[in-house]
């Protein structure tokens, strides 16, 4: 592939690109993205979309995907129960007793929690609730109180009175979603006067971006004592690509300025194409990405690197994950989870 397209040698060495992707070729093939090809005949495609002025500026970035498999994905889990256990009077066997586990999105991350940390009695229902995310915990609780004896509807009143509410995020990368959760989730105790000892975040995936809005809207809450925040993989300033950083070798990506400028060029020459400007499927989640609406370094601006196996948030350059037939395919092509209809 280097020398297919002729890239020069020099910048090759410098910016560590053939050992950044082997390694990332090693990690992606213990838990392929994409089963139809490889990772390699996917960016080769890839380059053949890019302008050659950006060729190797892109290619620059995708030597800098940080890729999360599966098995990484599960021994974040166990980290996480192993520090919530250590922190907390909570005893492991008791777990189901002490604790409402909740999921924000509806990914299943709360049954895999259970599974990757060998929990039994995950099916009993005095044990773990049926509704387990947020929104939907907290609108059946409601219905609860002002209506007993609803069919059809489970009675969720006795989980109020755990000890602990966990909340499983798979990632948190904008906040937005999440803070929005959090918010009913603490309106509901304070209605409820359920007094909860803890409300635990555990993040598997977590940017600086969302921990400062985190902290930031529910500032009071965690100097109470009230809110904790935990997470597995932290991806701060050092891995953000954006045309805001104040300088350039805050990211430790790449190694030359020249590198980190092309890189934000060739994010430019994608957004400011007719096919991603005009893409329909793309306007609703611009619409609620804020800033100047184009999410030319992702959702939010957040402008990173992160794809896990699972699929590419939108958060992420979408040089990486952005494919529209005949104009662009990318290394990991997003399936979107939004394309219409959005709601908080």
């Amino acid at each position: 592939m280097i020398s297919y397209f002729g890239f020069d040698s020099k910048f090759i060495d410098n910016e560590n690109i053939i050992s950044k992707l082997n390694l990332l070729f090693q990690i992606e093939r213990m838990d392929p993205y994409s089963n139809a090809s490889t990772l390699q005949e996917r960016i080769q495609i890839s380059l053949q979309y890019v302008p050659p002025v950006y060729r190797q500026y892109a290619l620059a970035l995708f030597a800098n995907t940080i890729y999360f498999p599966n098995a990484f994905s599960k021994s974040v889990l166990q980290h996480l129960l192993n520090s919530l256990l250590f922190r907390y009077e909570i005893d492991w066997k008791n777990l189901g007793q002490q604790c409402l586990i909740l999921e924000q999105d509806p990914t299943g991350i709360v049954n895999e929690f259970l599974r990757a940390n060998h929990v039994h009695g995950r099916l009993d229902k005095q044990t773990f609730q049926r509704t387990q995310q947020v929104s939907s915990f907290v609108k059946t609780a409601y219905i609860n109180l002002k209506h007993s004896n609803v069919d059809q509807i489970e009675d969720v009143t006795a989980f109020l009175n755990r000890d602990y509410w966990i909340v499983l995020v798979d990632n948190s990368l904008s906040g937005t979603s999440l803070c929005s959760d959090l918010e009913r989730l603490l309106e509901l105790s304070n209605d409820t006067g359920s007094k909860p000892k803890k409300v635990v975040l555990l993040i598997r995936t977590l940017t600086d971006i969302a921990l400062n809005v985190i902290r930031e809207k529910f500032a009071q809450a965690i100097a109470d004592g009230i809110l904790e925040i935990d997470y597995g993989l932290l991806l701060d300033s050092r891995f953000v690509i954006t045309k805001n950083i104040k300088r350039w070798n805050e990211c430790v990506l790449f190694n030359n300025e020249e590198t980190y400028a092309g890189v934000v060029e060739a994010c430019k020459w994608l957004a400011n194409r007719d096919e991603y400007k005009n893409d329909p499927l793309l306007a609703d989640h611009k619409e609620h990405s804020g800033g100047d609406k184009t999410m030319t370094f992702g959702f939010k601006d957040c402008g990173i690197t992160f794809v896990s196996s699972e699929n590419c948030p939108s958060d992420s350059l979408p040089l990486l994950w952005y494919q529209k037939d005949g104009f662009y395919m990318p290394p990991f092509p997003r399936v979107l989870s939004r394309i219409g209809g959005y709601s908080k």
